[in-house]
């Protein structure tokens, strides 16, 4: 759903068949409901016998946005919904296991973020997305998952400041130099978890084309 070519698929997509990916398609994750990870036309597209996997918000059961993934593919017309409780790791398929990473307690604001842990023949790949670890889920993770083989983590945030604002292109070279990359949560990550391999792989990297 993001357009203006800001999103790069590298290394680039073998198989550009939409209909081939499909009908192979068995499991999707859905991290959390913001639209570049929860995109209504795109979810559309996809076979109606796949499962999704989902957070597990019933600890928020007041809240309608604690349902509102489970209600929103239900009323899609998908009826395979597996909810994953943090912690708990489930068998997906011979010598693979996923486990749900919950978001940190110091963000509370951002209670329904989750991030994924593939573990294959003994190697974990842990899949973050936009959920930011402070010190403590990071020790939690080590605790309860071992060794990390890949962590997937954003790089330093992003935004559409100032790309999508109204400035002259002179202003916003000038506000682009200024942009501060933060890489604080990678450091953090090196110290308490020690991946053997940390990749960035969200951020600004793109300027929106021309804008």
């Amino acid at each position: 759903p993001i357009k203006s070519f800001m999103i790069y698929k590298f290394p680039e997509q073998k198989e550009k068949s939409f209909k081939i990916i499909n009908s192979n398609l068995k499991y999707c994750y859905l991290s959390h409901t913001h639209e570049d990870h929860f995109h209504i036309p795109s979810l559309r597209k996809l076979n109606k016998s796949i499962r999704f996997l989902i957070p597990d918000f019933s600890k928020y059961n007041n809240l309608r946005r604690a349902r509102v993934m489970q209600d929103t593919l239900k009323k899609m017309g998908f009826k395979k919904i597996t909810k994953l409780v943090p912690w708990q790791k489930i068998k997906l398929a011979n010598d693979t296991f996923i486990t749900l990473i919950p978001s940190s307690n110091t963000r509370y604001f951002d209670w329904e973020n989750s991030g994924l842990a593939i573990s294959y023949k003994g190697k974990t790949i842990l899949n973050m997305n936009d959920n930011v670890a402070d010190k403590d889920l990071l020790e939690k993770i080590n605790k309860k998952l071992g060794k990390i083989f890949i962590y997937f983590v954003q790089t330093a945030g992003i935004s559409i400041h100032p790309a999508c604002f109204n400035y002259s292109i002179r202003e916003k070279k000038e506000i682009i130099k200024k942009k501060i990359n933060n890489f604080d949560l990678h450091k953090l990550i090196n110290k308490y978890l020690k991946p053997e391999f940390l990749i960035p792989y969200a951020g600004d990297f793109g300027w929106f084309g021309t804008h």
